[in-house]
């Protein structure tokens, strides 16, 4: 049930604001009010900015959408909260990633906050109308009260921002995750998408449209790497005629990569995007944005040869995602080029330039890693002086071999009773190739200290 009382004084408010907003969290999602929550927002005229859980609460190509607000969200969708004079708040818990700091969080609103957890409200900001119901009934009753409010001038302010600073990635010379996403937009109308926990799930949701037909599925606050292919596993089982997408990281798909042998034998027809940064994306974002950083355990390719060399080489990236999937009886793709993501050509047996590379053992990594190695002293100083020189290099040390999209999901039909895995390669030098600090190389040369040289260890009895 929903206390009226409460609702109609929040409603007063609604129509009372000179720049009223609505954020909307993942409860509207979980609730099923998409539809008559846009039914809200078209007849108010209110702006609309999303949680990361509540993307998809309304179209995010509708009109009054903003976009995500928050660390990952887009700067009119912050700009707008900071701005606000009611914030009308549905099925958000205010965790720390949308509020920053507490003290200057929608500074200037006054905040209604409709959720059904009890505990959620006022836990982490305080609110002047809090209302503990169902995200859809409460939302079915505002439907009976409201009109239309005064938006026009606040929607031009709101306008403005996205017209000056858009949501959008540099334009490279070769592909990047735009490109792919980009793609998924176009050839599929219809769609579930699924993501696991990283860069790859927070570029997702800020890139990839999501509709009354494309649904989006995260685990939210839980940050569980590794649920992109088990939850795609559990939404195809569930939604047998529509096509389901996993896009995952290259450290978040092998935590549950097994799961692989269950959609084969399940005959389940996934489409497992791979985004293959060699990182632990997320992971070292953080250390570089709030531990000065100091990276540590995030480097995918770093191994005994990388310590033994002081990071001046490091081994062949593994597992080699083609050769996994095809070992457990999937379909395994990889592409160089743009013209190849949305290509036919990937499922009508020939050879592509991305099962090329595969078969020659990566060349494209090999040529790309003595590139790189050429520049590392230059990058390391960019690194420690936070200067962003790299960011003019040429892109010739680069080797990008990125996923593959069926231009139309049918024409993969001689291998619908597959799951697919593409993997997107991307190859920065910026990123993936990194000399250790001097304070790293010290700690590496203090253990070896310790430890006899290999002529001793091979030499020593195996106990």
């Amino acid at each position: 049930s929903v206390h009226m009382g409460q609702l109609k004084k929040a409603l007063k408010m609604l129509q009372k604001a000179k720049k009223p907003l609505f954020l909307a969290g993942g409860g509207v999602n979980i609730a099923n009010a998409n539809e008559i929550f846009t039914s809200v927002v078209e007849k108010t005229q209110i702006p609309v900015v999303t949680t990361v859980m509540g993307r998809g609460a309304i179209s995010t190509k509708h009109p009054l959408f903003i976009g995500n607000l928050g660390m990952h969200g887009a700067y009119a969708a912050n700009m707008a909260v900071t701005n606000c004079d009611l914030l009308f708040s549905i099925g958000t818990r205010f965790n720390d990633r949308i509020t920053g700091k507490l003290h200057e969080f929608a500074p200037n609103a006054q905040i209604v906050h409709i959720d059904i957890d009890t505990a959620s409200i006022s836990r982490n900001i305080h609110v002047d109308v809090p209302i503990v119901a169902d995200a859809k009934e409460a939302i079915t009753k505002m439907a009976e009260y409201v009109t239309e409010c005064n938006t026009k001038k606040w929607r031009a302010e709101i306008d403005a921002w996205q017209n000056e600073h858009p949501l959008t990635m540099k334009n490279r010379p070769l592909m990047g995750p735009l490109d792919i996403f980009t793609e998924i937009n176009k050839q599929f109308d219809k769609a579930i998408i699924v993501t696991d926990v990283g860069q790859h799930q927070m570029l997702t949701s800020q890139f990839v449209d999501i509709t009354e037909n494309r649904k989006l599925v995260m685990s939210g606050g839980l940050g569980t790497m590794g649920y992109g292919l088990p939850g795609a596993i559990g939404a195809q089982i569930g939604n047998p005629g529509t096509p389901v997408i996993s896009i995952s990281g290259d450290g978040g798909m092998q935590m549950n990569i097994q799961e692989l042998a269950t959609a084969v034998l399940e005959e389940l027809p996934i489409i497992n995007c791979i985004f293959n940064n060699t990182y632990l994306g997320m992971v070292r974002q953080w250390q570089k944005l709030f531990y000065g950083k100091r990276y540590s355990m995030t480097n995918l390719r770093s191994g005994a040869l990388s310590r033994r060399t002081d990071g001046q080489e490091y081994p062949k990236y593994t597992p080699d995602f083609i050769k996994l999937a095809e070992s457990y009886g999937a379909k395994g793709i990889r592409v160089t080029s743009r013209e190849e993501i949305a290509g036919e050509e990937v499922f009508s047996g020939e050879e592509t330039s991305g099962e090329k590379n595969s078969r020659e053992g990566f060349a494209c990594e090999e040529e790309s890693s003595r590139e790189d190695i050429s520049g590392e002293e230059e990058y390391s100083r960019e690194i420690v002086s936070g200067e962003t020189r790299g960011a003019t290099r040429s892109a010739s040390g680069w080797s990008a071999c990125q996923a593959s999209l069926a231009r139309e999901i049918g024409s993969a039909a001689a291998t619908r009773d597959l799951p697919t895995v593409f993997i997107p390669w991307t190859w920065d030098p910026r990123s993936t190739i990194r000399p250790i600090s001097r304070r790293e190389a010290m700690v590496v040369r203090a253990v070896r200290s310790l430890v006899p040289d290999q002529s001793a260890r091979t030499a020593a009895p195996k106990s």
